[in-house]
């Protein structure tokens, strides 16, 4: 499959602007560069969507919470109609919410976690941990290594 016949979603649910939204937006300009197909999910307040291309379709993400029913079903309303290749997401609370989302429709997904927060960060296909350290960590917590990269 060539990049450009790839439909990605990719999420996060931060308004803020730091690392892991830089991270967000850099992965997204990648993402583009190789033609991927790429919507991007974020809230509309998002002070680093300045960013990001305007050609990209965005789709308003605002999960008030880590199981918000609401924002989980119109998720899955949105994955059912358009069927992404992919879904990536950064943060833990976009994480939940798109694994929720995506129970029983096939959609693979890949979660950056930019913490030690583990918990919520299950369910995801692989995760990219940023360091040996953090992978260390998550296994220590039960995760399977085959999963963490």
């Amino acid at each position: 499959m060539d990049c450009k016949d790839l439909r990605i979603v990719h999420a996060l649910c931060s308004d803020r602007r730091g690392g892991l939204e830089q991270a967000f937006v850099n992965l997204t300009h990648c993402l583009l560069a190789l033609d991927a197909n790429v919507s991007i999910w974020l809230p509309d307040k998002a002070s680093y969507a300045d960013g990001l291309s305007i050609s990209t379709q965005r789709v308003r993400f605002e999960p008030r919470g880590y199981y918000d029913a609401l924002s989980i079903l119109k998720a899955r309303s949105w994955l059912k109609a358009h069927r992404p290749d992919l879904i990536i997401t950064h943060n833990s609370r976009a994480t939940t919410v798109m694994r929720y989302a995506r129970l029983g429709l096939g959609i693979p997904q890949l979660a950056f976690s930019h913490s030690y927060k583990h918990k919520r960060m299950k369910g995801a296909t692989q995760t990219v941990m940023l360091t040996e350290h953090m992978k260390t960590h998550f296994g220590a917590k039960g995760y399977d290594p085959s999963r963490l990269l």
